[in-house]
C-alpha cells in the first residue's frame, strides 16, 4: 500500500509539471503507471438482485451480502466471509421480495402470503448484516418498495395511482406523501413536495419527480434539470443545501442521462454526462476540471458505477460503455481512474461485452487499493498494481 500511495503521488507531481490537470479532446494522454490486477471473481448463475458492500472490512473486498434471483423472485441471500467464502446461505420461498438498504446496512425480506393474480404481497422483516432480526413491519404491496437507512422504515409506491403517492410503514404518526399534488405527510423543499426517510438528516428519496444524491454529511442535495440549450436540452446540475436553498446552478452544456455521487467527505461532487466528467468543489462551488472522452459515444454504466477513494491517495474510479447501437462488439466496458488533478491514470478494458441485466455497481475499499464491481451474474474484485 505505502508503494502505491508514493506512486500516485509521483503521478500527481508529474500531471502539475505537465499542465495535465484536465484530459480535454485531443490533449496528449501520459502512459498509464498503474495497472488493475483480477484477484477473484464469482459467477452467480441464477443471477445477482442486489448487494450490500462494506467499504471498511478487511481481507478481500468482495461483498458481505448476495442476494441471488431478481428483484420480484428473490432465492438466496448469501453471506460472504473476509475470504470470499458463502459462509451462511439463508434459502427463501418463491416470489420473496429482497431490499437492502441505500447504505448497504439492512436487509428487507418481503414474505410472499397472497397473490392477487397480478402481485405478490406480504409483512417485511427487517435483518442487519449478520442476519439477525431487527424489525418486522407491515404489508408491502407490488415491487416498488424501500428500506430506510436506519432499518426501521419502510416506504412503499401506490402502483395503481396516477398520482405519486407514497405509504409509510413502519414510523408511527407516519402515513403517506402524493408528490404530484403537495398533499400528507411530505416535506416542502425550495416551494417543490418531497418525500425523505424519517429521522435522517438528509435522506431525501425524491424531490417532485426528480431523484436526489444527498451528500454524506447531510448539508447538500444534487439533482438535474434539464433546460433548452443549443438544437436541444442541455443539462444543469442544481446544488442545494439540505433546506432547500439553491447554492449554485452548473450548466454542463450537454444533454443526456445524467450520472452524481459525493466524495465521502462531501467536499467534492462528480457529475457524468454522456462522455464528460466533471469534478466540482463542493464549498467553492465550482467546476475543477472537465475530462471530455476521444469517443463521443462513451458513456457511464450507471449511476451506480463511479466511486471515490476515501483515504489518500484520492482518485475517481468509474465503469464506462460504448454505447453506440451498431452491435454487441462494440458495447465494451472499461474501467477509468482519474486524479484529483483530472489526469487519466488509468484506462483499462475489462469486458468486451457489456452485461446489461440486473445490478452494475463499482466500488472501491477503504484503503483505495481493491475495487470490487458486480454485474448481473458476475462479481469481480481488482487490486490496483504498478505497471511493469
Amino acid at each position: 500500500m505505502k508503494k502505491f500511495v508514493i506512486l500516485i503521488a509521483i503521478i500527481t507531481m508529474l500531471a502539475v509539471n505537465l499542465g495535465l490537470y484536465g484530459q480535454e479532446k485531443g490533449m496528449a494522454q501520459v502512459e498509464p503507471e498503474i495497472k488493475l490486477e483480477l484477484i477473484w471473481e464469482k459467477e452467480i448463475p441464477e443471477g445477482i438482485a442486489d448487494v450490500a458492500i462494506d467499504k471498511t472490512r478487511g481481507g478481500l473486498f468482495c461483498p458481505a451480502v448476495v442476494v441471488t434471483g431478481n428483484c420480484e423472485n428473490a432465492r438466496e441471500i448469501l453471506f460472504f466471509d473476509t475470504l470470499g467464502r458463502i459462509e451462511r446461505r439463508m434459502k427463501l420461498k418463491e416470489w420473496t421480495q429482497v431490499r437492502i438498504s441505500d447504505n448497504g446496512k439492512y436487509i428487507g425480506i418481503m414474505h410472499p402470503e397472497k397473490w392477487d393474480g397480478e402481485f405478490h404481497y406480504g409483512p417485511v422483516e427487517i435483518i442487519d448484516l449478520s442476519g439477525n432480526f431487527v424489525k418486522k413491519v407491515g404489508t408491502v404491496y407490488g415491487t416498488w418498495w424501500w428500506v430506510s437507512p436506519k432499518g426501521d422504515e419502510v416506504i412503499v409506491k401506490d402502483v395503481w395511482s396516477d398520482d405519486d403517492i407514497y405509504y409509510f410503514k413502519g414510523t408511527p404518526g407516519k402515513d403517506r406523501v402524493n408528490l404530484t399534488t403537495g398533499e400528507g405527510d411530505v416535506t416542502m423543499f425550495a416551494g417543490i413536495p418531497a418525500i425523505k426517510w424519517s429521522g435522517v438528516k438528509n435522506g431525501y428519496l425524491q424531490i417532485g419527480n426528480k431523484v436526489v444524491t444527498p451528500s454524506p454529511d447531510g448539508n447538500y442535495v444534487t439533482f438535474v434539470k434539464y433546460m433548452a440549450g443549443g438544437n436541444g436540452y442541455v443539462d444543469h446540475l442544481l446544488l442545494y443545501t439540505r433546506d432547500g436553498r439553491l447554492v449554485r446552478k452548473f450548466n454542463l452544456n450537454k444533454g443526456g442521462s445524467l450520472f452524481t455521487i459525493f466524495s465521502p467527505d462531501s467536499r467534492f461532487s462528480v457529475a457524468v454526462v454522456e462522455n464528460l466528467v466533471f469534478l466540482i468543489d463542493v464549498e467553492n462551488k465550482k467546476i475543477l476540471w472537465k475530462y471530455e472522452s476521444n469517443d463521443q459515444h462513451q458513456a457511464l454504466n450507471r449511476s451506480s458505477t463511479i466511486d471515490f477513494s476515501s483515504s489518500p491517495p484520492f482518485y475517481i474510479a468509474g465503469v464506462f460503455h460504448h454505447h453506440e447501437h451498431l452491435g454487441p462488439k462494440l458495447r465494451d466496458e472499461k474501467i477509468i481512474i482519474f486524479s484529483q488533478q483530472g489526469k487519466v491514470i488509468l484506462d483499462t478494458i475489462i469486458t468486451k461485452t457489456l452485461d446489461t441485466i440486473g445490478k452494475n455497481i463499482l466500488r472501491i475499499n477503504q484503503k483505495g487499493d481493491m475495487l470490487c464491481y458486480v454485474t448481473g451474474r458476475k462479481i469481480r474484485v481488482f487490486r490496483l498494481r504498478r505497471a511493469q
